[in-house]
């Protein structure tokens, strides 16, 4: 593989344009003539290596990513690893995904360690890396469909944001493209971030199987194509608008996900004349009228939970692979609450992205195969500034995103709906996903949070929020149930875990970036000495043990990060009627910390804890700490938990939390955490 030299040239407005191979890239600097000169010479030399560099290393390049880019010896190659790695849990993705925007943050880097600039970008075929100095500026134009290029909208990008790359992907652009976009637009904290971003969220505005999508494997348009086999969009025949929607939605769902984890700032997604926005504080301004976005209200996300349930016996023959239930709860700010608005159906739309993510949650939550799935079932409470029928909107997104991800579910999805207040808990109906009629999945998951459609007032009126739940159980366990830690056997008797991580997006109006996460696992076991006094507790103790590993492994599993990124913990336990409270104190204490702390390495402070002796359906309250220095007062906090069908009364429940973070917006001072030493457990 050979091309021409690197071709270097100044154009007649003054821009820079250097040219080898499929790289062509534009270039700007502002500042001084001579530093303009600088940073000009600095991109020029760093050029002269780039296409030889990536061709030593393109065989690994079009390898799926397994690392964060320390096997590969090339600088580009490193950013190309750095930024496809997040997308690598859930995507087939290679290096290759970011090559057009790591190439020009790496030679902006070479500009801005060069010269002494103002602001300058690299583009390179639509990917933009940019530099800007304190209280500058870039304005950049949006064009929808390259087929017709032509200045749809433009934005722009202030020093003080979160974003130095933008990159375009879709099925029209240099690169081929699994879905059905005409663009897709990203903005992120890298150009390389931006080009991996876009790409994913290009393959997701698709709709699987329609007949209007003419597909062709990769390799028989590009046989170099890291995509090999995969089927590529050649062609889109006629879609309806309602089509178009959806597919801009599933689209639209994996962007919200890239942006919850922080991998983007924004998207702009385009299809057909319809576009979809990501981040609808972003400021992007329409320049033609053929762009249509939907007037409705924005989905304001402020918390989020996903549980899983984890059935190892009824008490009666344990099955041969437990049983799992799954669910996922989003509070949302109702638009509607204070009055009566008659046009309310469009907001269904509008919804559906948070339905595909939900649905997304709950299949990854059970294994990540929707084979999996056997029952299904939604519901909604409305806070009680807002009327039943805005419970209703929820019918068509909850059930049309089970269906999407599940293929071919053929039975309706069962559904329920209430006005209630803080504290409401939901009843979900649960029913086959085939066949309405199979007596052995009629069934129902309890759901709710503590302030669950909680209504409040501030300084822009009365606001309100809706509860939004989707569930599926008896997904099975494609592996061996929770042991912990590769145990094989244990001295608890288990009859059920559940895991739930709770998300908060937004507290009182103003949004939590990132969101605060907390994660808590429960599992009810049976009580060894319900009933009866027993002097020697050690055979709790030794349960504590193996639940400290079991739980505190199961908590930072749900988060998705390694121990050492854990920054909080707690635990808690509450006894049924025939126990007495010595016995959780058995579990807790004297063994249960070792194991937790292992699971998230270091924890020099105290496990914060609390005890009390309960019935189903109470609630038990987790408190936490900062798991290195108690004093850090941004990290004391808690978390309510809930067992509907437990303890009974010859059982004993016992939770386990871990967050990755303080609270959503900690303003009463104290120690910091990023000032804590954490040497002595307090400070």
């Amino acid at each position: 593989m050979s091309w021409a030299s690197p071709q270097s040239a100044i154009l007649s407005d003054g821009r820079l344009h250097l040219q080898q191979g499929p790289i062509d890239l534009i270039i700007e600097a502002f500042a001084d003539q001579d530093q303009r000169a600088l940073a000009f010479v600095a991109a020029q030399r760093r050029f002269l290596m780039v296409l030889t560099e990536l061709v030593e290393e393109l065989t690994a390049l079009r390898q799926p990513v397994t690392t964060t880019g320390e096997a590969f010896r090339g600088k580009i190659a490193r950013r190309m690893a750095q930024a496809t790695w997040p997308l690598a849990d859930r995507h087939f993705i290679t290096p290759m995904a970011a090559v057009a925007g790591a190439v020009a943050d790496d030679i902006l880097y070479a500009m801005t360690h060069g010269a002494q600039l103002e602001k300058a970008y690299v583009n390179n075929g639509g990917d933009i890396a940019l530099y800007l100095a304190p209280r500058q500026s870039f304005i950049t134009g949006l064009v929808a469909d390259p087929r017709r290029p032509q200045l749809d909208g433009r934005f722009t990008v202030n020093a003080g944001e979160p974003v130095r790359g933008i990159a375009t992907s879709g099925r029209h652009g240099r690169s081929l493209s699994l879905g059905i976009a005409d663009s897709v637009t990203v903005l992120a904290s890298s150009a390389a971030a931006a080009d991996a971003a876009a790409t994913m969220i290009a393959n997701a505005v698709d709709l699987p199987g329609h007949a209007a999508i003419e597909r062709q494997a990769a390799c028989e348009l590009d046989p170099d194509s890291d995509l090999g086999a995969r089927e590529v969009t050649v062609e889109l025949g006629f879609l309806s608008p309602q089509e178009v929607s959806h597919a801009l939605a599933n689209g639209l769902a994996e962007a919200q996900r890239l942006r919850d984890a922080g991998l983007v700032h924004a998207a702009v997604l385009t299809l057909e004349n319809q576009i979809e926005v990501c981040n609808k504080t972003f400021p992007l301004i329409l320049e033609t009228p053929k762009l249509k976005e939907r007037p409705m209200p924005d989905v304001e996300l402020r918390k989020m939970l996903v549980t899983v349930e984890t059935i190892y016996h009824e008490f009666g023959p344990a099955p041969a692979q437990p049983l799992q239930r799954a669910a996922a709860l989003a509070i949302i700010r109702n638009p509607f609450a204070g009055g009566y608005v008659e046009e309310i159906s469009g907001f269904m739309d509008d919804l559906k992205p948070l339905g595909l993510d939900m649905a997304d949650r709950l299949i990854a939550a059970l294994g990540g195969d929707p084979a999996v799935v056997e029952g299904f079932g939604k519901g909604a409470i409305v806070g009680t500034g807002g009327e039943l029928e805005h419970g209703a909107l929820w019918h068509v997104p909850g059930g049309y995103s089970m269906r999407e991800r599940l293929g071919d579910s053929k039975a309706i999805v069962p559904s329920t709906k209430k006005v209630g207040g803080p504290g409401t808990r939901l009843d979900i109906p649960i029913t086959h996903i085939n066949a309405s009629y199979v007596r052995s999945h009629f069934d129902a998951i309890e759901v709710g949070l503590a302030d669950l459609a909680a209504a409040g007032r501030d300084a822009a009126g009365t606001s309100d929020e809706h509860g939004r739940q989707d569930s599926q159980p008896r997904g099975r366990s494609g592996g061996r149930g929770y042991q912990g830690r590769g145990r094989i056997a244990m001295s608890a008797k288990i009859r059920k875990i559940i895991t739930s991580v709770e998300q908060t997006h937004k507290e009182i109006g103003r949004e939590v970036s990132p969101p605060t996460r907390k994660a808590v696992a429960v599992a009810v076991i049976e009580n060894p000495f319900a009933g009866k006094y027993v002097e020697d507790l050690d055979p709790l103790m030794e349960i504590g043990a193996e639940l400290g590993g079991l739980l505190g492994d199961a908590c930072v599993a749900a988060l998705g990060i390694e121990p050492a990124e854990a920054e909080s913990y707690g635990k808690a336990a509450m006894v049924g009627e025939n126990g007495e409270l010595e016995h959780a104190a058995a579990i807790l204490h004297p063994r249960l910390g070792a194991p937790l702390r292992k699971a998230v390495e270091k924890g020099a402070a105290l496990v914060p804890s609390s005890k009390k002796m309960g019935g189903p359906g109470q609630a038990l309250d987790v408190p936490l700490g900062h798991k290195d220095a108690a004093y850090v007062r941004s990290h004391f906090d808690g978390i309510e938990v809930r067992v509907p069908d437990a303890p009974r009364p010859n059982e004993i429940m016992v939770a386990v939390s871990v967050t990755d973070s303080g609270r959503p917006h900690p303003r009463v001072g104290g120690l910091e955490a990023d000032d804590a030493v954490g040497e002595d457990g307090l400070r």
